[in-house]
């Protein structure tokens, strides 16, 4: 089966002779689950490009304000550390957009998870999902879904992790739509 997204975000079944017709339209075509009864998309690659720049501008402000603080402001440290994040920031950017989870769909099945340009599809089956384990890092949410391993807190702050898993952070993504995700997944376990 065959749907398509409109221009709201509503779900739409298509058959295959719509798709070759189609093909000059704006829409998102792709082969999907049937009935999916969740979507989400992550946001456009000019919203990321301005996130990061958001980024990188506060995180010069602190280093610079941190430089004053300390009495040790040198042009050459802060372009240094400010050169360091504008490169993190590049290579984040350029490897969320080579790998990085664009669209997430639920359906009776499973999860269908599409990553990169190509949005190359992964399927979970939930049979596989042994456990899903969360935790916050500033205002990033992660979720990490194990698929047949364990989650081992050894000491507080870090959580060691055996067997497969599948991580999943709230960068790219409207934020409720990515809690009302946690909770879909969640309850199959209790949580």
């Amino acid at each position: 089966m065959f749907v398509r997204t409109d221009a709201e975000g509503n779900i739409q079944s298509i058959d295959e002779s719509e798709i070759i017709s189609s093909i000059d339209k704006s829409y998102f075509v792709n082969k999907i689950p049937s009935k999916p009864f969740f979507l989400m998309k992550s946001d456009s690659e000019k919203s990321q490009i301005l996130v990061n720049i958001g980024v990188v501008l506060f995180i010069g402000a602190i280093i610079y304000f941190l430089l004053l603080l300390r009495g040790i402001f040198a042009p050459p440290v802060f372009i240094l550390i400010y050169l360091f994040v504008i490169v993190y920031m590049v290579i984040d950017f350029f490897v969320w957009r080579k790998t990085g989870i664009r669209m997430i769909f639920l359906n009776s099945e499973g999860m269908h998870i599409y990553s990169g340009q190509n949005e190359k599809e992964e399927f979970i089956p939930y049979l596989s999902m042994t456990d899903i384990n969360l935790h916050k890092k500033g205002a990033r949410k992660v979720m990490n879904i194990l698929l047949g391993g364990n989650a081992d807190r050894v000491v507080p702050g870090v959580t060691l992790f055996s067997g497969k898993r599948k991580r999943i952070t709230n960068d790219a993504f409207d934020d409720k739509k990515f809690e009302h995700l946690i909770e879909l997944l969640s309850s199959r376990w209790g949580e």
